[in-house]
């Protein structure tokens, strides 16, 4: 407790057990832990990347106040906008080799881009289209859904070739969202319809059955088993198509949908037969993705789909993201970057202390000083 009023870091429950805490509440957790043994110098490995904007504003507030008394900090990051404005000097490493080093005042951010990836990041890196842009046809009706205290009121349609992006602080209950839409948390409220059949969807079996899918925030813990092959995490929710004439696994599909998935995603491996283990935060995010992705999905529900990778996954994602979209697919993206959800969403359903607080659209509310009048 000391330390976290040391350093003015957002307070956590410190009496119960870490299993229970967030993803974003066990990052705060290793800085304080680390912040004890009074440290001259500090390495923060990825930390801003399961947070969100408040709490990232308050890392980067803790990060000044450090510095100021002489310590230093090493920070790897992925986070491009967050190198150049927390940073004073960068080191890119590229396929484990240092590629420049430089005062951050020498840098640009295509510059950077170029560095980190080894190429020109071709296109826009979001969406380079201002308004917005999706079809009619409604895939899922949310009506006033409500789980516990964690989520109240919320109401939305996902309509066909549309991403809603989904934000608020730290504790909006924003993760929440996605768990009670798949039909990870019992006892919610409200409904959940599927357009098309007007059948409610209270199960992950629904969800599946409706022609949806999810992403955990957390892939290692919640979406993937890590000790298996890549083929055997591709393979595991395309069971049903993958029997043969007994119902037993045709090795030969299994072996064909894995290979294209990791050819069409371009999975970094050595085979298919690789132990998840194996891979890079970038490389597990597109197994992830492209398991879902083989299907022919309706929609799917992203829980911050792009934590964790470099940029050139980052882009690679995006691509995949608005490809999906053009294709007519709905997608629900819930992120912690306002930059992410403002660059890639039709509408965002900003969220504040639990309650919907409104629905921007992309075409006249995407600034920060309009996101940050409904977010506070």
């Amino acid at each position: 407790k000391k330390q976290f009023e040391k350093w003015e870091l957002p307070m956590i429950p410190l009496t119960g057990m870490t299993e229970n805490l967030s993803i974003e509440q066990r990052k705060i957790l290793e800085l304080g832990r680390a912040l004890a043994s009074d440290p001259d110098f500090l390495v923060l490995d990825e930390i801003s990347q399961a947070l969100s904007q408040d709490n990232r504003d308050a890392l980067y507030k803790f990060i000044k106040k450090f510095t100021s008394q002489g310590k230093s900090i090493l920070m790897i990051t992925h986070d491009i906008e967050e190198m150049l404005e927390i940073c004073d000097t960068v080191s890119v490493l590229r396929d484990g080799a240092v590629i420049n080093t430089k005062p951050v005042s020498g840098y640009t951010i295509p510059a950077l881009q170029k560095d980190m990836i080894g190429r020109e990041v071709s296109g826009n890196y979001y969406r380079d289209d201002q308004d917005e842009s999706y079809r009619k046809e409604v895939i899922l009706k949310v009506k006033d859904l409500a789980f516990g205290e964690e989520i109240k009121n919320i109401s939305f349609e996902l309509h066909k070739g549309e991403i809603l992006g989904i934000c608020g602080l730290s504790d909006a209950g924003i993760h929440e969202v996605g768990k009670v839409l798949f039909g990870l948390e019992k006892g919610f409220s409200g409904s959940i319809i599927d357009a098309e059949t007007g059948k409610e969807i209270k199960t992950p079996h629904d969800i599946l059955k409706a022609g949806g899918a999810y992403l955990s925030k957390d892939r290692d813990a919640d979406g993937l088993m890590l000790s298996a092959t890549i083929g055997q995490n591709i393979s595991i929710p395309n069971v049903k198509s993958l029997s043969g004439a007994l119902g037993f696994l045709s090795p030969k599909k299994v072996k064909n949908l894995s290979q294209k998935a990791s050819d069409d995603f371009e999975v970094k491996c050595e085979s298919i037969n690789s132990i998840m283990l194996q891979l890079s935060g970038g490389n597990k995010q597109k197994v992830n993705l492209s398991r879902w992705l083989v299907r022919d999905l309706r929609f799917i529900i992203l829980d911050c789909p792009t934590r964790g990778v470099d940029v050139g996954v980052k882009a690679y994602i995006y691509n995949v993201l608005k490809k999906a979209k053009a294709d007519g697919m709905g997608i629900i993206m819930i992120s912690d970057e306002l930059s992410e959800a403002m660059g890639m969403s039709d509408r965002i359903l900003v969220m504040r202390e639990h309650v919907q607080s409104g629905i921007l659209g992309r075409s006249h509310d995407f600034n920060d000083e309009k996101m940050a009048e409904v977010m506070l």
